[in-house]
């Protein structure tokens, strides 16, 4: 409840270390890099860690703190070099990062997160302990499966997956890059689902104008 960075991410019952597997690792690291939000900790003004821009970004942040991953220390290893804005037509956006540290050569990567069928549909393959796997067709139908689960379950789900740039042409000018050549052949990394329920006062607010002969439309 709230954005205050502490708790623990529990596999069942049991609390996952803070030396997290590759798999959640990178999921958390993606969800943390494709993201405007900023964490604010508490302050004169604000009482309380709050967030500044989307509370469903802010959320994610706040799940990266709980697993002991320092976001700005890992934004200052693999600064964001681009961003593709979200659009509700393709229902996504993206952001490149340059790598420097702990590879070969220097390397760009594009991380993407959106709607899951939609994400999903560019992915070519999944991520497993560190390698791009290809993606199978009983793969895709489990993600499709999990995907529908929670959906079920009221949560609002995101898709996170990610692309390791080829040092080719068009990609060695990210300026002339388009969204179709950069959001394509993706690895999956996971999806992440949250509970956003209703305010507390909301149910007997909608009786009220139930009452008051007021019909409501959500949009």
């Amino acid at each position: 409840v709230g954005y205050l960075p502490e708790g623990q991410i529990l596999r069942g019952e049991e609390p996952i270390s803070k030396d997290i597997n590759n798999n959640l690792h990178e999921l958390l690291i993606a969800a943390s890099f494709c993201n405007d939000a900023k964490l604010v900790r508490p302050n004169e003004e604000v009482a309380h860690w709050s967030i500044l821009g989307d509370p469903t970004e802010g959320s994610l942040i706040v799940a990266a703190k709980k697993a002991g991953i320092d976001i700005e220390a890992e934004l200052a290893k693999s600064p964001r070099i681009k961003e593709l804005t979200f659009d509700s037509n393709r229902k996504r956006m993206s952001t490149i990062h340059k790598f420097y540290e702990n590879t070969p050569e220097e390397i760009n990567v594009a991380y993407v997160k959106g709607a899951p069928k939609e994400v999903l549909n560019l992915c070519t393959g999944y991520y497993e302990n560190g390698k791009h796997v290809l993606m199978s067709e009983a793969i895709r139908a489990e993600i499709v499966k999990a995907n529908d689960s929670y959906a079920r379950e009221g949560l609002r789900v995101l898709a996170i997956a990610m692309r390791v740039l080829p040092k080719e042409e068009p990609f060695l000018n990210l300026n002339k890059c388009t969204v179709e050549s950069i959001e394509e052949d993706l690895t999956f990394l996971g999806l992440m689902a949250m509970s956003d329920p209703p305010r507390i006062g909301v149910a007997e607010a909608v009786e009220k104008c139930h009452n008051a002969g007021i019909r409501i439309i959500m949009i």
